[in-house]
């Protein structure tokens, strides 16, 4: 009697040793496949991600291109797509500001439901207080980011970048596709004002340097994305540095008052033509293109010939559709759209005419109409 009650005893204690082992193995399984942010990569996966462009020149009076920028918005006529943290003085006056934490966690909190990120525009000094602010939010949980780094600027202000890209991937909210790849945007690698060629080589060894940067911070491969509406600099650039994807940041219209539909229509086609030659892409989206508010006003950061066409505005619906289209394009074409995302021109792009941010309507309220128009198309491609 004594030995089998020893028997049994053992055989409990191994059987006890064997679900804890299994339970204990089972916990570790599933904390490995979270990424950094918390997120079951594999059920992320199966929705589109929706991200926007920020451009951060909403700095007030501070400097030369916060004064510019509303200066472009001053007259009556352009009040209507003022951001909604925007003063209407007497006369055609108007002073935007939008650094300060209130506005940012209030931006936050308007875009969370209609993206899933902001991928912000890299700038040092002023430029990219915005993005500080975000990170200093105590609600940027509710919404990840990314940064889209300039290719004159990859290489002329390579220090300052290489910290903040570091400090970025440091944050539980930085984005990711396929697998924990960290998404990083690379716009005009050619510099389209001065047509200067990259040193393509010195470029390389930088993106390579980055790569080396996520593997040390415990991330996968990075996915580059290049960013261009030359298909020629898109064939330069995919050619001499390994990027993986292309995409681009903002199309112009086709005629003067040119419908918002037919624009949209413009950029379905692009979709398409990008991918003809074998990239494989992120499909870029428009929220709107008018940049008459800039026409014979000098602005600081150097000429550009916007030409005579412009858009009419859009309403949220027309939004909301052509993000429906790009949801059903990335559906039908899998393979050309891996890292299952798209990126919206843009966030507050107001003077240019591209814009998702609330402005303000005319009794001053926010009018957040466009996010949710594309919460709703957003809410029927997740469930």
């Amino acid at each position: 009697m004594q030995r089998i009650f020893f028997n049994r005893t053992a055989f409990i204690i191994a059987s006890f040793l064997i679900i804890l082992t299994l339970f204990t193995q089972g916990c570790i399984s599933s904390v490995k496949e979270k990424d950094r942010s918390g997120k079951n990569p594999a059920a992320r996966n199966d929705k589109v991600l929706t991200g926007a462009i920020r451009w951060d020149a909403w700095m007030g009076d501070t400097n030369s291109i916060g004064r510019a920028v509303a200066k472009h918005l001053s007259q009556e006529k352009w009040h209507y797509r003022l951001p909604f943290f925007a003063t209407i003085h007497d006369g055609d006056s108007v002073s935007i500001n939008g650094l300060s934490q209130e506005i940012m966690d209030m931006e936050i909190e308007y875009a969370s439901g209609a993206l899933d990120y902001w991928a912000f525009l890299f700038y040092s000094g002023m430029m990219g207080t915005a993005r500080e602010l975000y990170l200093s939010s105590t609600i940027k949980d509710q919404l990840n980011f990314c940064l889209i780094i300039e290719g004159s600027r990859l290489i002329n202000e390579w220090e300052e970048f290489h910290s903040v890209l570091s400090r970025s991937w440091d944050e539980p909210g930085y984005q990711t596709v396929m697998d924990n790849r960290p998404l990083l945007y690379l716009m005009r690698p050619v510099n389209v004002l001065n047509r200067k060629v990259a040193n393509w080589q010195e470029m390389e060894n930088k993106i390579q340097t980055i790569r080396d940067l996520a593997q040390r911070k415990g991330y996968a491969d990075p996915y580059i994305v290049v960013m261009d509406y030359s298909m020629a600099r898109i064939d330069s650039a995919m050619s001499n540095i390994s990027a993986d994807a292309v995409s681009c940041y903002a199309v112009g219209s086709g005629r003067p008052e040119e419908p918002f539909t037919e624009l949209c229509g413009i950029v379905e086609k692009l979709w398409g033509n990008y991918t003809s030659t074998g990239y494989r892409i992120v499909p870029f989206l428009t929220a709107g293109w008018d940049p008459r508010p800039r026409w014979n006003i000098p602005a600081p950061w150097g000429y550009h010939d916007y030409g005579p066409n412009w858009t009419e505005p859009a309403i949220p619906e027309e939004i909301a559709s052509h993000l429906a289209k790009a949801f059903q394009w990335i559906q039908d074409n899998p393979g050309k759209t891996p890292a299952k995302t798209v990126i919206i021109y843009s966030w507050n792009e107001h003077d240019e005419g591209g814009w998702l941010c609330p402005t303000m309507d005319p009794n001053g309220q926010a009018d957040d109409s466009r996010l949710r128009a594309l919460q709703k198309v957003r809410s029927k491609n997740h469930k």
